[in-house]
Order: C-alpha cells, then structure tokens, then sequence
C-alpha cells in the first residue's frame, strides 16, 4: 500500500479574517493582552493573517513562535520573516531579528488565543457555544446536539473529531477541537452563514494548550472520565485538571460556561459539579445516582434501546438509535443541555429518534447476511468495554472482535487492560493493528496479548488489518457479530514515514463481496452449473 503525505493540519492553513483589506493593527490586536511589550514598533504594523507554521506564512502575516516538545516557534522566527511575516509574536525577544517589530508575551499560546478571538470580531459572542469534553461520548453528544437544535429551529455548526460543519461547507477535521486561529475563523464563518450556534467537542490537548481560553462558552457538557491519553499528560490526575479547565475559565469579568451539564455517575463528575455551582447554574444528569435529570435505560430490539428520562426540566421517553447504556448516557447529556437551553422535551426525543447515523459509532456495515459487522471508534478501555457489552447484547451467536491499540501513548497498562476486556467479552478475538505512528505493530501487540492470555476468548494475532477484517467476516457463522473496533470513520492509519489511506468500513466491504462470491461460487459448483 503506498504511503502518501501527512494531510495539511490546521496549523499550515493562513488564517485570514473575512474582510482584511486595511489589515489589523498590531497595536490594536495587542490591547486584549495583558503585560505584553512591543519592540521594533515606531509606526503601524497591518496585520493581514495568523500564522503558527512557516508554510502559512503569507505577505503580512502575524507569526506566533509556539515553543512545544519537539519544535519550538522561535527557531522558525527568521524564515518566517523571509516569507513575508510583519511581525513576530515571541515569549523572548530575537536579537537576530532586531530589525522587524515583535510583540514579546508571557505566553504565545494564550496570545494567540486571545489575539485570534480579537482579529476575528469575537465571533463566538453571536453564537450559542455548546462545547463537550470527556474521554467518551464526545462526537455521538455533539451529533445529538446538532440535530436537538436543528429541529428546534435553531441550527448549529458543527466542529468535532469527524469533520467540522461549516453551514455552506463541511470539511474533515485534522484536529478534534481546531487551534486557536483556525477555530475563531471557523466560528466566524459558522455566525456568517446565519447559523445560531455551534457544538464543539474540547479534546484535553486542546484545553491543556489554551485553544479555548477566553471564548466565552454558554453551555459546557461533561460526559465522563478514563485512562487515555497519558502519553501527552503524563497522569490521570494531570489529564483530568485539562478536562476541568473548561468549568473554570473566565472571559473578563463574566464567569463561563453560564450553564455547566455534568454527568455524576462518577467521581471526577461529582467534583466538577460542586465546583462548578460556586459560579453558574449547573444541571446534574446521571443513570445510576441521583441527579437533576435521571435516566433509566433498556435496551429494546437489536440495535437500539429506550431511554425514561425525569426531573424538573422535562420527563418523558426517548427512543435511541443507537446501542448501548453508554449511548444512553450520551442521550441524556444531549437531553440535559437542550433542556436548560428552552429545548422542549418532545422536540429533543423526536430529533434523538431520528438522528443520522454518528460515523464510525457502532456503525452496521451493510452486506452481512446471517450475521453483523460492525465498525465502532472504541480505543480506549472504557470505549471497547462499552461497544463490546452493546455486541454481547446484540449477538445471539459470537462476537468476533478486531482490534489493537494505537501507537504513540506508551501506556502499556492501558494496552493491557484492553486485552483483558477483549479476552473476558469476546469469543474470537483478531489482535491487529490500529494506528502505529512510529511504534513497531508488533511490540504494541506483545504489550497487549498479556491481557488476552487471561481470558477466555480465543484469538490469533493478524498484524496486517486488512488481512485480520477478511479473516473475521470470512469465518462468521450465522448469528454471529464481526466488531472492528479502533479506528471508527478514520480514513488514513498513520505509520513510520507518513501514512496510508485505510478505511475499516471498506475494509469491511470488501471481505463481505469476496464472502458473497465465494459462496455463490460455492453454490454454482454445488449445482453443477
């Protein structure tokens, strides 16, 4: 399979603001941080783009140098200059480049932030901003939202880990939550096309790097927390202080998020929730404690489940497309927000009922006859336990389980633990490959079949993903459920030197057409046709 280049991210794309003729001034722009200093500033500085990368530097670009763990910014100062740039946003002044005007800051990130929201007329002030965090749950909220809203008559954007949905536009999203320059030209666009608001999942890297910092969000949901990504934050502890960022931060002197929609089945929920009702209104949902909104949930058919919602803000039934207690809770979250933003409880069920499919989210593949395949975007423990209890429910046969880990986060406890879940929860399991990066597939795959030797199921290790995806379907008898789970509606798997287009769901496709030739050659022969 040949490997092609790195798909353009947010930071190599110029970010322009929607009418720029005159430029900004660099004096202007500055006002809205505090203890900045400009240097090499007699006169104006027309400030026509943002640039965080050298390749979107364009003439009059404002280049921010970001220091970061494998780059920093200020390294980059002087190819910016020679490609145009008008000015440097630096944290220590460039001797070298004493000639061009530079806006020394305490910190560049939270300048960019707080100077992108300016450049851009602070286009989240004419948006009602729902933004969702959590380790699970985010993208199927999100969706929910946008289709609550849209049959409210008060339609949202859309700005998540499948794609960002623009009103006239939608494009896939490099980034679960955008960087700062890109996300306020995005919500800039998002107002222009007569949207009224916009549901934005807040990923923990982007709150960790202050992408968000002074947006003034009007609705934050928090869905739940578990192991993941500590390659980047190091601790559970750590990774939870990101999440808990968007319940505390300020935009001047007006607390946000006005309103704080908690989940508090668990700890961290119940501490955010506490904290959070110091300084704004905050509806409490939950299935298993007692909360402003309560849910209890049965599964209903075979591939979705009823869900009874009570409370003061509204009560009734909701009928969910999709499996699984954990789209339950998900249900509920959607539901809380709606009704604390004057969302009518029979608008929101009927919206939920008739949802589009979330891509990639215990998405049935079509072609399966006797049995099911489906692809789901589980990768962490939580998330594989979850698709594989909505499998376990749905199968009256085995469940067949792909899967691996992705490369890069080096918790091999993490890995471990999703091999013991394989173990105990599946009947035949494919170890495989996910997302390598620059790991060796098979020194991730010796860290997790610790965890599958513990279990039950038994299981083959298939590092090639295409080959273990026709295995499974190839194999599946009758009754029987193919789960292939990791990498849900992702189209590229990277690996050591760039990346390789890999989509589950034609993987998928595939298997199930050679399957149906095989077995009408089968049947020919058998005829003697």
């Amino acid at each position: 399979m040949p490997v092609i280049t790195e798909h353009i991210p947010g930071s190599l794309i110029p970010v322009t603001a929607a009418d720029d003729r005159d430029g900004h001034d660099l004096r202007r722009l500055a006002r809205c941080l505090p203890g900045h200093r400009l240097h090499a500033c007699a006169g104006p500085v027309a400030v026509h783009s943002l640039a965080t990368h050298t390749d979107a530097v364009q003439a009059g670009a404002l280049f921010f140098c970001l220091p970061g763990n494998a780059h920093d910014g200020h390294r980059w100062a002087a190819v910016a200059v020679h490609r145009g740039a008008a000015a440097l946003v630096v944290e220590s002044p460039l001797r070298q480049l004493a000639g061009t005007p530079q806006l020394e800051v305490p910190d560049a990130r939270s300048a960019l932030a707080r100077m992108a929201r300016v450049f851009h007329g602070y286009p989240d002030r004419r948006l009602l901003l729902l933004a969702v965090t959590g380790t699970n749950g985010k993208t199927t909220t999100a969706y929910m939202l946008q289709s609550i809203f849209g049959a409210a008559r008060r339609p949202l954007g859309l700005l998540g880990t499948v794609c960002y949905r623009l009103g006239r536009r939608e494009v896939p999203s490099p980034l679960t939550t955008p960087d700062a320059a890109l996300l306020h030209a995005m919500l800039a666009e998002i107002a222009a096309a007569g949207l009224q608001g916009v549901a934005l999942e807040a990923s923990s890297h982007a709150l960790a790097q202050q992408r968000l910092e002074g947006v003034e969000v009007d609705t934050a949901v928090f869905t739940n927390l578990s192991r993941d990504h500590l390659d980047y934050h190091g601790s559970v502890m750590s990774y939870f202080a990101a999440k808990r960022r968007l319940f505390r931060e300020r935009a001047g002197r007006k607390p946000f998020p006005a309103l704080a929609v908690v989940c508090v089945d668990g700890a961290p929920g119940r501490l955010i929730a506490r904290e959070a009702a110091r300084h704004r209104q905050v509806i409490t949902y939950g299935l298993e404690r007692p909360a402003d909104i309560s849910g209890r949930y049965r599964p209903s058919g075979s591939s979705g489940g009823v869900l009874a919602v009570s409370g003061d803000w509204g009560s009734g039934e909701i009928h969910l497309p999709l499996p699984g207690r954990h789209n339950a809770q998900n249900a509920l979250a959607a539901a809380a927000a709606a009704l604390g933003n004057g969302v009518p409880f029979d608008t929101l069920a009927h919206a939920i009922a008739t949802m589009e499919p979330v891509p990639g989210r215990f998405e049935t593949v079509a072609g399966a006859e006797g049995f099911t395949v489906v692809v789901d975007f589980a990768h962490n423990p939580d998330g594989l336990r979850w698709a594989l209890l909505a499998a376990r429910r749905r199968a009256p046969g085995r469940v067949r389980l792909v899967f691996g880990c992705k490369g890069g986060d080096g918790d091999d406890g993490k890995r471990r633990r999703m091999g013991d879940l394989a173990g105990h929860l599946a009947d035949v399991v494919y170890l495989t490959t996910d997302d390598p990066y620059d790991e060796d597939p098979a020194e991730i795959a010796s860290r997790v079949e610790p965890g599958l030797i513990s279990g039950r199921a038994a299981y083959r290790v298939v590092l090639d993903r295409a080959e273990a995806v026709r295995g499974a379907i190839l194999e599946a008898e009758p009754g029987d459920l193919v789960l292939v789970a990791g990498r849900g509606h992702e189209l590229y798997q990277p690996i050591r030197g760039g990346r390789v287009y890999l989509d589950d769901r034609q993987l998928c496709r595939n298997a199930l057409a050679e399957r149906a030739a095989l077995g009408a050659a089968a049947d020919v022969g058998a005829r003697g046709w």
